[in-house]
């Protein structure tokens, strides 16, 4: 660390290994890290993390380490100390047993030096480009700043803060979509106002605005406006002195003359800046107003709230004030409205007997509404909608009546929908309930309602993209696969190649990256090579990543993508061997591990990875199938935590995208999910999109109606090999993996009826 030339570039670095932060014997390596350097030549880092004492393992630093950066570039998280949770969090995700104790030690282990609330750089700093007024005139009640990065475009969600004296002004606030912030000065001194702007990975900005002793400034007087609401003409209200929906309300705003001379012929013009309010009357005259004085007007401005005002809705207004000589000021008053606010709070399934919709079931839906607002809501009724064509609505309107403030109740007249009986059990729908009253308020919730009870005779998933895992125990389904050994091992008959690949155990890995004879399409990104690795796992596309211990997944550790068929830290030793073939027939590419070993108990293991030709295997996403077979299946790797210890957590199956965000978790740990079946000798499982997202088919075009343009697109791509607008697994109406004229009549007839 003494010998670190790092500058001003100062690390926050991770030291996660024996003795780094051993405070009770003399400096560690973290205290070395954040005391490096003085302030005029500084180096080292801002914050270190070290492991306390010598009897530290690798397989739990390394699982703490791998969860701090994923949380840094994964989870988006920007401190320090909320990385170093996400670490310990991935340690306990890895070790779920807490085996001797070793999870607990290894949390309070590793330790933070330095702020834990530092903002971490995790790109190049950025410069911000800023308008905004470095001076405003004593009185002045806002400030509008407009934030944009060094290229000129517009930021969102960028901190904006200004500061005066002792909190005399504290105001905070985000820009919005257009880069833009209002926020408001409560206080009428003269004297210096500082703003700061903050961003992720952006330079912090500190400027200074200049509030003047101007000759002449004329102004809101803040706290001294009249909202009258009574309800005599013009005004049409309820008369709490509350903004509500649909009222029509008289303001008397008075003005103050904060200058040092007189201002002569004054008027104003007041205008709305949100959409939810209309200016009736807007322009007043105020006369003459001498220095330092206050006029309240014989006259109001008049403005009118929109129907669809809900609780809480900010309304913000300009006054412009000119005088005869041409001077102008600008003055902003912001109001919170009051009125009704609806959430779902929960939703009741009648008459399914089990309280649950069940696929191929009809039964009613009973919402129950909150009114968090502070208004009663009068004659709520609503609409119910869905995304979801496996879902049929077949009454979507409901009716609540009065809901009173801060209560709740539920629908008297109910929804009704049915469930296609092809729906996988565990499917979640998303539904759609516009909501509205009296008071005009127009409200869309969404929320889930999940289909059916999952059992281990059904596929799990799906995940984000789409992707369903069958197995050989799903066959009530159609993709369930059966299990049937390709063998390619040359000593058993095979015609596979073998890759040079060998591998004797703990650390003792090999990968081989080979290019594949088609194009294999994963999580929407098309791949030409993969990457075979003796631990049991491939990686889509080229990677140096040899990883032994496995992991939960989608998760930190390995590579990403990943298809992950028996990921445990296995041997080819004791003739042990790993080959590729490519099925031209059959379209689709096998990888098989033959004989293989795992080294933590000797356990034979042969299995295999299919990749089915996506040109040839049809998919709604259009993502390649795999097909993962087990011929011999024992997942014996349970550790060993005592001296000298030996990763566990048996074996991991399953999928993750390129991002490690996204995938589906067969087992880990020898843990596995209600819908999947244990594995053993000779089971399968297919990893597909094809799944509860009932299309139909024969609507190539995806436009829900079956019709001649189905026909027509059909028609072109058989005599031309026009694919653009075909959705092949629409297409293919007898499910036979060929598109042919057999699929246009199919097509046609389904049309006529027949």
């Amino acid at each position: 660390v003494s010998g670190l030339s790092n500058g001003f570039k100062l690390c926050v670095a991770t030291v996660i290994t024996c003795g780094t932060g051993s405070f009770a014997s003399g400096t560690s390596i973290s205290e070395t890290f954040i005391r490096a350097g003085t302030p005029s030549q500084p180096k080292g880092g801002v914050a270190a993390i070290g492991t306390a004492t010598l009897g530290t393992h690798t397989m739990f630093n390394n699982a703490v380490d791998l969860g701090f950066y994923y949380g840094i570039f994964a989870d988006g998280l920007e401190t320090p100390s909320a990385a170093l949770v996400r670490g310990t969090l991935h340690l306990y995700q890895t070790y779920p047993s807490n085996p001797n104790n070793f999870v607990n030690i290894f949390t309070h282990w590793n330790n933070l030096m330095g702020d834990p609330a530092l903002r971490m750089w995790t790109g190049i700093p950025q410069t911000f480009t800023l308008t905004y007024e470095n001076s405003i005139d004593r009185g002045t009640n806002f400030i509008d700043i407009h934030v944009a990065d060094s290229d000129g475009n517009d930021m969102e969600g960028a901190a904006v803060t200004i500061l005066k004296g002792s909190d005399e002004v504290f105001e905070s606030g985000y820009t919005d979509a257009s880069g833009n912030v209002t926020l408001p000065i409560n206080s009428f001194a003269a004297g210096n106002m500082s703003v700061t702007v903050t961003a992720k990975n952006y330079i912090p900005h500190q400027g200074t605005v200049i509030i003047n002793d101007a000759t002449t400034n004329v102004n809101i007087l803040a706290g001294q406006v009249i909202l009258d609401d009574d309800g005599n003409a013009p005004s049409n209200g309820n008369g709490d002195g509350i903004l509500n929906g649909s009222e029509i309300i008289e303001l008397t705003i008075p003005i103050h003359n904060y200058g040092t001379s007189s201002v002569d012929g004054l008027t104003g013009t007041l205008t709305a800046h949100s959409s939810n309010i209309t200016v009736n009357m807007g322009t007043i005259s105020y006369g003459n107003l001498d220095s330092n004085q206050t006029l309240i007007p014989s006259d109001q401005f008049v403005i009118e709230l929109n129907s669809n005002i809900i609780e809480g809705q900010v309304v913000e207004l300009r006054l412009t004030l000119n005088d005869d000589s041409s001077n102008s000021w600008e003055g902003m008053l912001i109001y919170n409205t009051a009125g009704s606010f609806l959430e779902v709070v929960s939703v009741n399934v009648i008459g399914a007997g089990d309280g649950v919709l069940d696929p191929g079931e009809t039964a009613d839906l009973q919402f129950t509404l909150l009114n968090s607002g502070s208004v009663n809501a009068m004659n709520v009724s609503a609409e119910l909608n869905t995304n979801m064509s496996a879902l049929d609505i077949i009454d979507d309107s409901g009716v609540w009546g009065t809901i009173l403030s801060e209560q709740t109740r539920s629908s008297v007249d109910h929804f009704t929908v049915t469930a296609n009986e092809g729906i996988i059990p565990g499917t979640i729908a998303h539904l759609f309930l516009t909501i509205t009253g009296d008071d005009g308020f127009e409200l869309l919730r969404t929320f889930t309602l999940q289909i059916g009870t999952v059992s281990v005779t059904d596929p799990l998933g799906p995940d984000e993209h789409g992707y369903y895992i069958y197995d050989s125990g799903d066959q009530i389904y159609a993709n369930a696969p059966f299990y049937n050994w390709i063998e390619i091992d040359d000593r058993y008959g095979g015609n596979g190649n073998q890759l040079p690949i060998s591998d004797y155990g703990d650390n003792g890995d090999d990968v081989t990256t080979i290019s594949l004879p088609f194009g294999f399409r994963m999580y929407g990104q098309v791949y030409s090579q993969i990457t075979i690795c003796s631990n049991g796992w491939i990686s889509m596309g080229q990677t140096s990543i040899e990883s032994f211990r496995n992991y939960p997944i989608p998760g930190p550790g390995g590579p990403s993508p990943m298809i992950a068929a028996f990921w445990d830290d296995l041997t080819t030793q004791s003739n042990g061997r790993i080959y590729s073939y490519h099925d031209v027939n059959n379209h689709q590419f096998i990888v098989q591990w033959s004989r293989v070993r795992t080294f933590d108990n000797n356990s034979s293991e042969t299995f295999q990875i299919v990749l089915k030709d996506p040109q040839h295997y049809f998919t709604p996403t259009g993502d390649g199938e795999i097909l993962i077979q087990y011929q011999t299946f024992n997942n014996t790797s349970s550790g060993s935590y005592g001296w000298g210890q030996v990763h566990g957590a048996y074996c991991t199956v399953g999928i993750e995208d390129v991002t490690a965000q996204r995938g589906l978790q067969y087992t880990f740990n020898n843990q596995y999910p209600t819908a999947a079946m244990p594995l053993d000798d000779e089971t399968a499982i297919l990893i597909t999109t094809r799944g509860s997202d009932i299309r139909m088919r024969g609507d190539v075009n995806q436009d829900g109606d079956l019709d001649v343009s189905d026909v027509l697109i059909l028609v072109d791509y058989i005599l031309n090999q026009e694919t653009s607008n075909l959705n092949p697994y629409l297409a293919d109406m007898n499910q036979d993996e060929i598109i042919n004229i057999l699929d246009m009549i199919g097509i046609v007839q389904s049309i006529m009826g027949y």
